[in-house]
Formats: structure tokens, C-alpha cells, sequence
């Protein structure tokens, strides 16, 4: 039952996967030896023709320079605005996404509300428009790398860089969740955490690309969801379980699953779950805890690990509630301050092994978890009881109606009507006490009953006033006394 649920969500997944725009990449490549290629596109996204070529001149007010990346809602150029010479990151949409007015009417609401956001660790969107059927968003352009590059480079990171920049992340995201309305990113990443030169200051982290952003809690917030549109909101190896099975139904607890992640491959060098298909990875996320942390990396704290196995947890209501909590669990960590959290929920055995054949797949437990899998074996139960009982009623339904013979009808003969019974009446009602000793005189003999009187019960003459074993006469209505102690 266990493993056809998740081969059912596998198959959910893939199907969208193959109804996304822009996915194309699969699972990704792998950079050295284990740690999956975390960009949004493969080579060959970055290798195609350019929407727009150098030099051309967007709505009369952005010159378009080279074209620096490529994702599956747009490109994005480095920009010259021609009045004030500043230079911009402009993010062209694609065009199939362009022609959809529902997409549009959801991205115009997002850059609305991601441009009001204030805060040093959101990049800035400053502007959007449209030149024709071309709809862009210009943001602030940065300098430096993205932490991509920075795990590929020297990973594994330095555990007080890793925790300032998740100190930094949490920040950063609790301002868009607060925000009203607020704010959901849902393809938080290393490749969309950037690390910015800005004057002196080193490794300034930047959060980019709202571009799949939800809104919740607002009249901006579209009617149909991203999935309506047809993609894929977020990357697998970052992607809460809920979001892989419905992305529609997430709060803010899917950014501190990402969150989670992210602190996990700094660290490590590699993602918590390591899989060589899309489906393998899927079915892990759903049935097995991630990696352990410290046995990749022992140098890290029990606290620091524990922080990050609650960001990880499958089941979201017990996740960390919000990501200014991870972050001060977080700077507890730093400054090696005890963090108080409640215990991460253990995991018990579900099934013997995994479609693939791999070792014992596991389900989360904890009050919450126990009771849920408490909940399908009821549910289980009672699919089989109604499946046998609907077979019964079919197979009841189906069975031939014997026919039994037919039986003559004999007309019985007429019966003479009985004579009235007459009753005798008994010679003699015998005592039923014993008969008095010798030497002691009999007591008077009963009367003899009337004609067509009923006979009276032998025990009526156990009379407890009057002589022994004689009737108590009826008095003169007819009612015969009552006899009393």
C-alpha cells in the first residue's frame, strides 16, 4: 500500500516535470563526485539562441548587453538605462509564458509586491514592463558569485560562514513572510543565494528570483496557482515533500525546508538525499530521513545538527514554525549558546525495502506521526472490508434463482364441527397431606366440586386459615377472602 502511495507520487511528479516549460534538466549533472548540478537549466538551455542581441534598445529605456543566464520563466541581460546610465539586471520572460494572461496577471502581482519589499538581503526589483509581447523585470545588478559557486569551489564551507550566511537567509526570508500580503519564495537554492561585493564589505548574501513566488493572504493573489500554468514551482533536490505532492497547499514552512538544505550542502558538500533519477529522489524524500550530518561532517555540533534536522523534518507541523526561529537557533549555534528545541521526531520502519531493492524504507514518527499511521491502517481496513463486501453483493447479485417444483393443491375434506365437550366432575379431591397418624381423628372430607366447576389446584388446599385441605368458600358477591399472616 506504502509503496504503490509513493510510486503514485512519483508519477504525479514526473507528469509535471514533463508539463513544465522550462525544466529540461532532469535530475541534473553531478559536480565532482557526488554533489548535483543545482542550476535552474542544463548546457544546452545556456548554449541556445538569445531572445535579444546586444545593442537592442527595450521600451526605449534599457540598452541590452550580454545575456548572463538563462532559467525556465526567462533570460537575463545586463542593461544600460540610457537616461541615467545606471546598470541593471533585466529579466525577459519567455515568450509562451508572455502569451498566457493568466501567468502575466500573476507575475505583475508578484513584482508588485516583491518591489515593496525593503530589506539589504532581497535584491531589488525597480521596474517592469513590456516592449510588444516581451514583458521584463529590472533589479539591481550585483557583483560577485552565487553560492553555487561557492560550494563547488571550497566546499565543504566553514561552519561560522555557513551559519552567518543561514542567519543572514532567515532574515531576509522572514521579512517577505511578514510582509502583507506575505510573501512565499518556493525555489530557494544555492543558485538563487548570492554572495555580493558591495564597497568593502565581502559576501553580502543576496536573495534572488522571486519569479515563482506565492501570495498568500491577499486579493493580489491569482485564482489558479502556478500549477495551473502548467510548471514546475522549485527545484527537486530543494523541494519540501508537501510541494512535490501539491503546490498549491504551502506556507512558509517550504523556504525553511530549502533553508535546510542548503545549511546541509554547504556543509557537506552534498544534498541530504543522494539519488540517479528524478523518480529515486522522490520516493527517498517520501520514505527515508536524510543523511546523517555528523557522520559526513563530525566537526559539527549537536545542536547545529539537530537546527538542521528540524528544518528537515518531512512532516511540516512539526518542522521549525518560521525561519526567524531557525535563526536564532542559528545564532544560538554561533555563539555556542544552548538552543532549546524540542526533540527531532525519531523514525521507525515501513516497509522491508524500497522499489528500488535498497534498504529499509522508513516513515516519520512522534505523536503526529504515529496517529497518522495509525489513521491509514483504518483507512486501509475499511477499503478492504467495503471491497469484500461490494464482491459479496455482486456475486449475491449474479447468483441463478433456483425455480422449485410446483405442489399440487389437495382440497383437504369438510370437518364436522367437535360436539361440545361436557366435563365430569371428579368423585373426590384427594388431600395431598399426608394421612394423619394413629390415634388422631381424620378431619371432615372435602366437598365433592359442582358440575362444570373447573377443578381446583391441589395446592389451593395448602390453605394457611381454616381446616387443612379444605377450599376457602366464596363469600357472598362471589369473591373468595383474602388470607393474610
Amino acid at each position: 500500500m506504502r509503496t504503490l502511495q509513493l510510486a503514485t507520487v512519483a508519477a504525479g511528479f514526473l507528469l509535471q516535470c514533463h508539463r513544465n516549460l522550462g525544466c529540461g534538466q532532469g535530475i541534473g549533472e553531478t559536480v565532482g563526485d557526488s554533489t548535483p548540478n543545482i542550476e535552474a537549466v542544463g548546457a544546452n538551455a545556456r548554449e541556445g539562441e538569445a531572445l535579444l542581441s546586444a545593442g537592442h534598445v527595450l521600451a526605449g529605456r534599457y540598452r541590452i548587453g550580454r545575456r548572463i543566464g538563462r532559467g525556465g520563466m526567462g533570460e537575463v541581460y545586463v542593461a544600460t538605462h540610457i537616461n541615467t546610465g545606471l546598470i541593471v539586471a533585466c529579466k525577459v520572460l519567455l515568450p509562451e509564458l508572455s502569451r498566457r494572461s493568466e501567468f502575466l496577471r500573476r507575475f505583475q502581482a508578484e513584482a508588485r509586491a516583491v518591489a515593496a519589499l525593503r530589506h539589504p538581503g532581497i535584491v531589488r526589483v525597480t521596474d517592469f514592463d513590456h516592449d510588444g509581447d516581451l514583458h521584463f523585470l529590472i533589479m539591481e545588478k550585483l557583483e560577485g558569485e552565487s553560492l553555487t559557486d561557492r560550494i563547488r569551489s571550497a566546499a565543504p564551507l566553514p561552519i561560522p560562514f555557513v551559519l552567518r550566511v543561514g542567519i543572514d537567509l532567515c532574515e531576509a526570508i522572514s521579512v517577505a513572510h511578514e510582509h502583507s500580503p506575505r510573501i512565499i519564495h518556493r525555489d530557494l537554492k544555492p543558485d538563487n543565494v548570492f554572495l555580493a561585493t558591495e564597497g568593502t564589505r565581502q559576501d553580502v548574501v543576496k536573495i534572488l528570483d522571486f519569479g515563482i513566488a506565492k501570495l498568500i493572504d491577499s486579493e493580489l493573489a491569482p485564482k489558479n496557482t502556478v500549477t495551473s500554468t502548467g510548471f514546475l514551482a522549485g527545484t527537486p533536490f530543494y523541494m519540501a515533500p508537501e510541494q512535490m505532492v501539491n503546490s498549491k497547499d504551502v506556507d512558509e514552512r517550504v523556504d525553511i525546508y530549502a533553508i535546510g538544505v542548503i545549511l546541509f550542502q554547504a556543509l557537506t558538500g552534498v544534498t541530504p538525499y543522494q539519488a540517479d533519477s528524478l523518480a529515486e529522489l522522490v520516493l527517498k524524500i517520501h520514505s527515508e530521513p536524510p543523511q546523517d550530518l555528523r557522520k559526513l561532517r563530525p566537526d559539527v555540533s549537536q545542536e547545529l545538527a539537530d537546527t538542521i534536522s528540524r528544518a528537515l523534518v518531512r512532516e511540516r507541523e512539526l518542522r521549525l514554525p518560521s525561519a526567524a526561529k531557525l535563526g536564532l537557533a542559528l545564532q544560538a549555534c554561533l555563539e555556542g549558546r544552548p538552543v532549546c528545541l524540542a526533540p527531532v521526531p525519531t523514525w521507525i520502519p515501513l516497509l522491508e525495502t524500497n522499489p528500488f531493492g535498497q534498504p529499509v524504507s522508513q516513515v516519520q514518527t512522534g505523536p503526529l506521526g504515529r496517529q497518522r499511521l495509525r489513521k491509514r491502517w483504518y483507512v486501509l481496513l475499511g477499503s478492504i472490508v467495503v471491497l469484500i463486501t461490494a464482491a459479496a453483493l455482486v456475486l449475491l447479485g449474479r447468483a441463478p434463482v433456483r425455480s422449485l417444483p410446483a405442489v399440487p393443491v389437495v382440497a383437504a375434506p369438510p370437518v364436522a364441527p367437535a360436539p361440545s365437550p361436557t366435563v365430569q366432575a371428579p368423585a373426590a379431591v384427594a388431600s395431598p397431606l399426608p394421612a394423619p397418624a394413629a390415634g388422631v381423628a381424620p378431619g371432615p372430607a372435602p366437598p365433592a366440586a359442582q358440575p362444570g366447576e373447573a377443578t381446583r389446584r391441589h395446592a389451593a388446599g395448602r390453605s394457611r386459615q381454616g381446616a387443612p385441605g379444605k377450599l376457602a368458600e366464596p363469600n357472598a358477591g362471589g369473591e373468595r377472602p383474602q388470607f393474610h399472616e
